[in-house]
């Protein structure tokens, strides 16, 4: 069974995703394709397709609840790596339902994810993270990538606990539009995001 994350694509067809200019810029150490961005406002910039009314990320390659995969997976900007999926036992935390990933999915007419959609996906890496004398093996979740693969096709790259926010969560004047990290404040940020337009801003 693949990961829930690549029969989906609903965050990356919902949300606007912003990032500080910075994270594509390839001098300061930014990975973000510039190519595939925008300037939004002053100090940031957007990935392009996503600043619309019915937004699409130009990385995005994906049937929305059939398959979907990130061009750009490794390089995505902090704001992707920081929006996890409802309920995933390996997003470098406890399990809990995710506000972005259940607002998307309801946007598309997909039903929120919940524990049970991740009872296969965990039932294959106990399997397969163990040696002969039930030792765990090294590694394990980078081969797991391969075994887990959904029919040959882009192995699952969600297995890893998302790397930490590169600090640019808060402070850097995200939209309203954006898709925050889980961990922001309520003080600081709204933790529900809104799409471009969606609540009367323009995109």
């Amino acid at each position: 069974m693949s990961h829930p994350c690549l029969r989906c694509g609903a965050c990356c067809a919902h949300f606007r995703v912003s990032l500080h200019w910075s994270e594509a810029d390839p001098d300061l150490g930014g990975t973000v394709p510039i190519a595939l961005t925008e300037p939004l406002r002053q100090h940031e910039r957007a990935m392009r397709g996503t600043s619309q009314a019915q937004p699409r990320c130009v990385a995005l390659e994906a049937e929305i609840g059939v398959y979907s995969r990130c061009s750009v997976h490794p390089q995505r900007p902090s704001a992707c790596r920081a929006v996890t999926a409802s309920w995933d036992p390996d997003a470098g935390g406890p399990a809990q339902p995710s506000v972005q990933c259940d607002r998307a999915r309801t946007a598309h007419g997909l039903a929120p994810l919940t524990p049970a959609d991740w009872v296969s996906i965990e039932a294959t890496i106990e399997a397969n993270a163990r040696d002969g004398d039930g030792q765990t093996l090294p590694g394990h979740r980078e081969t797991l990538a391969q075994l887990v693969a959904d029919g040959g096709g882009a192995p699952i790259m969600f297995l890893q606990a998302p790397e930490a926010s590169s600090g640019l969560a808060v402070g850097h004047g995200r939209g309203e539009g954006d898709a925050l990290p889980e961990q922001t404040a309520p003080s600081e940020a709204p933790l529900s995001a809104s799409p471009p337009g969606e609540d009367g801003a323009p995109a």
